[in-house]
């Protein structure tokens, strides 16, 4: 199982103060632990952060401090991470995850979108995102 996780509107939020959205809450730290600990799933980070160095590395100590790690990170540009996810899924032969983003991409097709848990960036991840995000990964995918 894998998650496919994009940091910002999900790891934290948008709402009233810009600074939220260059740094990561531990609330929802703990939301995506509790998923992980449930499923075993495997985070594959889709972020923008990948691309800053910085950024990334904030990353990596965010989900240490709650005893998670990365484990791929997809490969595209930041317009294309529907065909990062798609060719991500091939090369590693994947058929349970998850996606947890803010933002449905142009490049998401269908396949995509069934397991796509499109986060409200206003909240961030919530306890209703991690229970559809929980289904879809024990294959109670809508058809």
């Amino acid at each position: 199982m894998y998650i496919f996780l994009d940091i910002d509107g999900v790891l934290n939020t948008y709402n009233k103060h810009p600074a939220n959205k260059r740094s990561i809450h531990s609330a929802h730290l703990i939301m995506l632990k509790k998923l992980i600990d449930e499923t075993q799933a495997k985070i594959i980070l889709i972020s923008n952060w990948k691309f800053v160095p910085a950024a990334l590395q904030e990353c990596k100590l965010a989900l240490e401090s709650c005893h998670l790690h990365l484990d791929g990170i997809t490969k595209d540009d930041m317009v294309h991470r529907g065909q990062g996810i798609i060719d991500y899924i091939h090369d590693h032969k994947i058929q349970n995850y998850v996606i947890l983003d803010d933002d449905c991409f142009s490049d998401y097709n269908d396949e995509l979108k069934r397991h796509l848990v499109l986060i409200d960036a206003r909240y961030g991840l919530r306890p209703s995102d991690l229970h559809k995000a929980y289904k879809i990964l024990i294959n109670e995918v809508p058809a």
